[in-house]
């Protein structure tokens, strides 16, 4: 079965989310979720090399997903259980849960929350760390580090997100470009804002900075897969401090990519879909 663009589902609460990709009866699928900012279409030159049944969604605030207000919850585990009552609307029994930067965070609780509902996690550069953990090493406080994280406001000029996003993966910058093409609107004054906004994007980050990450590591029961993009910046030290209690649980494989990118599922989408299809053929059964 074929997911349109534009389908969706309502939450227990009314609220809707929408999704796209392809469901197969007899094959356990894969579900991506994307970053802070991005949406579904984020995941599309990942899913045009995956040949297997996946679906991407556009997370609450996210893309098309816009009933949620500023007095919406935004926590983690509030987003994790959007993905569940997807799952249960979609019939879905269980799924391989792959999510990138604070979506790794939302599989991650997913996870933890749902281990029967989950047959392998891959965590792309983000869950097993939290923006808190740059305190103290790189500022001395948690005002200090949403100082640090604000993004900025714009509006962005067409060349200003070219230059930005086409440094990426230059081998197919249009495909990249597509990629993110939702992720911004035109603003009243002309360029282009992220569509999520402003006020969101904090709230969003609150609530990141706020997750449990430490507790529901010490909690995964699922073979769990961890990818640590090492661009030399000061998030790599961060990812070097955790490694030691995630290699406590053997059901959690570590993977350092060296030379990547935050972005890595746009800098690299062939390499992040063969890992993921690797991890779904292993973990099928």
């Amino acid at each position: 079965m074929t997911i349109e663009e534009g389908s969706s589902i309502n939450l227990h609460g009314g609220e809707r989310i929408f999704f796209r990709g392809q469901l197969s009866g007899s094959e356990i699928p894969i579900i991506l979720l994307h970053g802070l900012s991005q949406q579904l279409q984020y995941w599309q030159p990942v899913q045009q090399e995956l040949l297997r049944s996946c679906i991407a969604v556009d997370l609450r605030g996210h893309g098309e997903s816009q009933d949620f207000d500023l007095s919406s919850d935004f926590s983690v585990d509030r987003v994790s259980q959007d993905i569940i009552e997807l799952m249960d609307s979609l019939r879905i029994p269980t799924a391989h849960i792959v999510g990138h930067s604070w979506g790794a965070s939302v599989a991650l609780r997913f996870a933890v929350t749902a281990p029967h509902r989950t047959q392998s996690c891959t965590l792309i550069d983000g869950g097993v760390f939290n923006p808190r953990d740059l305190i103290p090493s790189a500022v001395d406080s948690t005002e200090e580090l949403r100082l640090l994280l604000t993004p900025p406001l714009g509006p962005f000029t067409r060349e200003m997100l070219i230059n930005h996003y086409q440094e990426l993966n230059q081998a197919n910058s249009s495909s990249t470009m597509a990629a993110i093409s939702r992720t911004y609107v035109d603003h009243a004054s002309g360029g282009y804002v992220t569509r999520l906004g402003f006020e969101r994007h904090m709230l969003l980050l609150d609530a990141l900075i706020a997750y449990d990450h430490i507790g529901d590591i010490q909690r995964i029961q699922v073979p769990t897969w961890v990818v640590n993009c090492l661009a030399g910046d000061y998030w790599d030290q961060v990812k070097g401090n955790i490694v030691p209690l995630l290699l406590k649980n053997h059901l959690i494989h570590v993977q350092n990519w060296y030379s990547c990118h935050h972005d890595v599922p746009l800098q690299r989408p062939t390499s992040v879909a063969e890992l993921i299809s690797h991890i779904a053929i292993l973990t099928d059964d």
